[in-house]
């Protein structure tokens, strides 16, 4: 969290002190840092509060990510008309080809990379197909209006093997509010010591897609959120100036804000640098490894899963299904696929929501034992052919079996 105990704002709220409301009295100014400490005092009240309930930096409602593998990119020309090409002209645009017969929707764009020295990607549009084929090298690209529809770009031709045409993949995720807690606020006391607290936010997030391969539909890597803070400015943003029309004050620099981002991004599955990073999903080679797609509660989590394990004890929703195979790339191991699956444990839900794969050494040492008698416990049954009607069982006599123990006679 962004440090205000700093000129201008100075907001030194220090929790330990445990002051809850600030007085204020006639004929005394009001100073701007009681002022920003006033809000500051009200959203510890609500984090402390939320902070039971939910876990940190989980979804609350809405949110939800979905991937979509079957996706389709279109590479384009740098220059068309004389005027470089930028990708996110079209996003969100509904494109189509000269006889108006393939439409489709643009829903990712990825600008060009690269340089004079460096060779790089062209621009990309990540589309939907709604009607027709697909783009093929070499053809004009319109943006379709509600009027008409103008040449805008052209698609590469081919070479070197490459074509401007291919499977893609994109993770979307809806409008929802995520409870945010993402660092400490500092205060720094006057005999030098530091305070830390944290403060939790209700964020709301708009619906975003990230690609995640733009040439490719079995991309491995992690989807989340990405957590960003901002001081704006009425400079910054213009609709923050007085808006008092015929007040001598119109049109003044207002206050500033503190402003939560959150972007929808990918990281690779080797964990990094993840401050400030909500992971929500994690696919390996197109396929789904974890994904949130609920609240995580907090304390009273616990609650429940206590009455739960009190209740029900420990029980398997739906079996997770054990499959050994051979490890292909090492003789001395082998594998075993666990399946998808739901169990409670200690009364709190664990789900495999893909299969995963545990790899195991094989046993290689054998021992030989001779002369070990090996008994195999039988038990009695008979066979019948023909069954007519059914046996009286309380009239058939009981026998008693009575073990012996094996001696060597």
């Amino acid at each position: 969290m962004i440090n205000y105990n700093v000129d201008p704002f100075y907001d030194d709220f220090d929790p330990s002190k445990n002051y809850h409301r600030i007085l204020f009295k006639p004929g005394r100014a009001v100073q701007a840092r009681e002022l920003t400490q006033a809000q500051t005092i009200l959203q510890n009240q609500v984090s402390e509060f939320a902070s039971a309930i939910y876990s940190q930096n989980t979804p609350v409602s809405g949110g939800q990510v979905t991937t979509n593998l079957k996706c389709n990119y279109i590479k384009l020309n740098t220059i068309y008309g004389g005027s470089s090409i930028v990708a996110a002209n079209f996003l969100n645009k509904t494109i189509t080809d000269s006889t108006g017969t393939i439409n489709a929707r643009v829903i990712a764009t990825a600008e060009a990379t690269g340089n004079a020295t460096v060779a790089g990607d062209p621009p990309t549009l990540v589309v939907t197909y709604l009607s027709g084929t697909q783009f093929s090298d070499g053809m004009t690209v319109y943006i379709q209006s509600a009027t008409s529809s103008s040449p805008s770009a052209t698609t590469i031709g081919t070479s070197g093997g490459t074509t401007s045409v291919g499977n893609s993949s994109v993770a979307s995720i809806s409008a929802g509010v995520f409870y945010v807690v993402n660092g400490y606020n500092q205060v720094i006391a006057a005999n030098g010591t530091t305070t830390k607290y944290s403060i939790g936010n209700f964020v709301n997030v708009l619906p975003q897609t990230v690609i995640l391969d733009k040439y490719d539909n079995s991309p491995s890597l992690r989807v989340g959120l990405n957590i960003k803070e901002n001081t704006v400015t009425s400079s910054q943003d213009l609709t923050l100036l007085d808006p008092a029309s015929g007040a001598s004050n119109y049109q003044a620099p207002g206050a500033d804000r503190y402003q939560i981002i959150l972007t929808l991004e990918t990281r690779p599955l080797t964990l990094g640098n993840d401050d400030g990073f909500i992971e929500l999903l994690k696919t390996q080679t197109g396929q789904t490894q974890t994904q949130t797609n609920s609240t995580v509660y907090s304390a009273i989590d616990d609650y429940f899963a206590k009455r739960t394990y009190d209740t029900n004890g420990d029980f398997i929703v739906n079996s997770f299904n054990i499959t050994p195979s051979t490890n292909t790339a090492n003789s001395q191991l082998y594998d075993v696929n666990i399946g998808p699956g739901i169990a409670y444990v200690r009364g709190y839900r664990i789900e495999n929501q893909a299969s995963v794969k545990l790899t195991n050494p094989r046993s290689r040492n054998t021992v030989s034992q001779n002369n070990n008698p090996v008994f195999v416990d039988y038990g009695n049954f008979i066979y019948v052919d023909t069954v007519k009607g059914l046996f009286d069982v309380t009239t058939l006599p009981t026998i008693d079996y009575h073990c012996v123990p094996y001696a060597n006679v």
